[in-house]
């Protein structure tokens, strides 16, 4: 789940503050906070945009280990002449279908 926290820190990554129960209406400022400090409806907006990309960045995180654990061991394999190319790109497609985008 994506907190209101993490919005403020998107928008902020110096910010210092305490919230409660993700509630804005409950953000203390700390003494060292630096920076903006974002209104409601800009962490709401940030909060709506971080939502929105969560899909990708997951489907992204799972091609990303799957490429290591499947895919380059092949690409390895075909440059050091051991496999073939048709052999590493049907993976890297494969997984490419298992993990499609979302729209």
């Amino acid at each position: 789940m994506i907190t209101l926290s993490r919005a403020i820190t998107s928008l902020n990554p110096k910010a210092a503050f305490v919230i409660e129960n993700n509630d804005y209406s409950t953000v203390q400022w700390m003494p060292d906070h630096e920076g903006i400090k974002p209104t409601a409806e800009e962490v709401q907006a940030e909060l709506a945009r971080l939502q929105a990309e969560a899909p990708l960045k997951e489907v992204e995180k799972n091609r990303q280990f799957a490429y290591q654990r499947e895919s380059d061991p092949l690409f390895f394999k075909w440059q050091a002449g051991e496999g073939t190319q048709e052999e590493w790109v049907a993976k890297r497609n494969e997984i490419r279908n298992r993990y499609p985008k979302p729209n």
